[in-house]
């Protein structure tokens, strides 16, 4: 039915080797979006993962809203964990092929978006290829504009370890939903999809499995995950 792009933020955590496990065995080819806080705490997972395929982007050193913090430190948050990244694939022995970002939450900046837009560019970040992306919701976003990596579809698993009475029953309400305009549609026929679900412990306490369950569930309804593309810096116009 529909075509995917794998997206995991906020690792590594202990049990990114055991996502890794899954996604080898289904020939999936993930982008994890690290933050820097984590690599720190998890280096030997984030090895693991980059040597076993994995495409790594920054997420940030400490995972802030970036609508709520100042053009200087956005800069370092960015810049930080660029060093990180590179040392660690220097460490894994892989060439580290693209240079990809995702603002925490989805947050770009407010005011100084345009300005973080740029930092992107000057430091020669890729574009994820979304060329055939046909969300409204992400068009209107303008995240085909955006050098970022921003997602159609987000599980938000996560919110289960909030308390606010989210559950998986919601979940897969959300992957069923069709509602033009939004972000749903994940089952749409003939659709390329940017698909978001998070390397997070608390949820994996409250509900064991969760991230191969909700991928086979996925899957076994139509979603084909496939090897992500990019458009390389050099090859958009930077704005």
């Amino acid at each position: 039915m529909s075509r995917a792009y794998l997206t995991t933020d906020d690792g590594p955590t202990k049990q990114t080797p055991k996502l890794m496990d899954y996604l080898t065995e289904h020939g999936i080819t993930p982008i994890f979006f690290f933050t820097g806080t984590q690599i720190e705490l998890n280096h030997d997972e984030a090895i693991d993962a980059i040597k076993r395929g994995a495409i790594v982007g920054n997420h940030s050193y400490s995972h802030p809203n970036f609508d709520k913090i100042s053009l200087e430190e956005g800069i370092v948050e960015i810049t930080k964990t660029e060093v990180i990244l590179n040392k660690l694939y220097k460490e894994a022995g892989v060439e580290r092929e693209y240079k990809l970002f995702r603002f925490p939450y989805g947050a770009q900046g407010g005011e100084n978006k345009q300005k973080l837009q740029e930092f992107l560019c000057f430091l020669g970040f890729d574009r994820i290829d979304d060329r055939e992306v046909t969300s409204p919701y992400y068009i209107r976003g303008g995240h085909k504009e955006a050098i970022d990596v921003y997602w159609t579809f987000d599980f938000e698993e996560y919110r289960m370890h909030k308390k606010d009475g989210f559950g998986l029953h919601d979940i897969l309400a959300k992957i069923h939903d069709k509602r033009k305009g939004e972000q749903y549609g994940l089952l749409d026929a003939d659709t390329l999809q940017i698909v978001l679900i998070h390397d997070h412990m608390e949820t994996e306490e409250l509900l064991p499995g969760y991230y191969t369950l909700l991928l086979n569930y996925v899957m076994k309804n139509g979603v084909t995950f496939v090897q992500p593309e990019f458009i390389r810096h050099g090859d958009y116009e930077c704005k």
